[in-house]
């Protein structure tokens, strides 16, 4: 995928000017639907040193919407691909003020966090360190995200990718795991459909039923009836949601 680098004097005069001529799949400018193929078209995406030299910005999607620039470098060959686990650490700004901040664990392309971070980690190397600058589109959008983070607003993250790895099989995890997982999962579903992005929240509904189905795939050994009884409750109620 083509991608534009910018000065940090482009940038930083206004990022919302940068634009390409560049033509770019249809699917990044749907901006609410189809998350999953965006992160999938990024995934292993490479970029060289000589594609981005020191100080200078790479614009990703070609429009001035989301922005990145290294600044320590991680270590090389170790870019996420779609559904990896990252384990990751994140500080967004608004004039110089805090107002997100999080350590958290995600599945790359399941949509756990803001789009534009989603869609900027596949192109980091564990342990990198980079400067984001999301647009609205691709952060909290023409709602924002009160009392915070006013509608439309630009934010400027600092991202960490702590670490990466695939994603286990499900017949790995033992109930426990599963529960965990898909409550987290049905939890940002449920995020999603309170800013009526309603894409999002039945993705991440999807999601989390895979964690809930074929309880068959465990021993009868590893399990008691209580936890499949609350595996299976928990099914209905994301089924509910959906």
């Amino acid at each position: 995928m083509d991608s534009v680098v910018l000065s940090s004097e482009q940038v930083l005069k206004n990022p919302n000017e940068s634009k390409s001529s560049i033509s770019l799949p249809n699917i990044f400018y749907d901006i609410r639907i189809n998350h999953e193929e965006k992160v999938s078209e990024l995934s292993g995406t490479e970029y060289t040193k000589e594609d981005v030299k020191e100080d200078e910005w790479l614009d990703i999607l070609g429009d001035g919407q989301l922005l990145k620039r290294i600044t320590k470098k991680g270590k090389l060959d170790t870019k996420p691909q779609r559904s990896d686990v990252c384990k990751i650490k994140y500080i967004g700004k608004l004039d110089g003020n805090v107002v997100d901040e999080d350590e958290v664990t995600i599945n790359i392309g399941d949509a756990e966090v803001i789009q534009g971070l989603d869609l900027v980690l596949p192109l980091m190397d564990v342990e990198e360190e980079s400067e984001i600058i999301v647009g609205p589109q691709f952060a909290y959008g023409p709602e924002g995200r009160q009392p915070d983070i006013l509608p439309d607003t630009t934010l400027h993250y600092n991202l960490t990718l702590l670490s990466c790895e695939p994603k286990p099989p499900l017949e790995t995890l033992t109930l426990q795991q599963r529960k965990e997982i898909s409550n987290r999962k049905k939890e940002r579903g449920n995020y999603w459909y309170s800013r009526k992005e309603y894409t999002l929240a039945i993705q991440c509904y999807w999601r989390a039923l895979e964690y809930l189905s074929d309880c068959g795939v465990l021993s009868f050994e590893e399990t008691k009836i209580n936890e499949v009884h609350s595996l299976l409750e928990d099914q209905i109620i994301v089924y509910n949601n959906l």
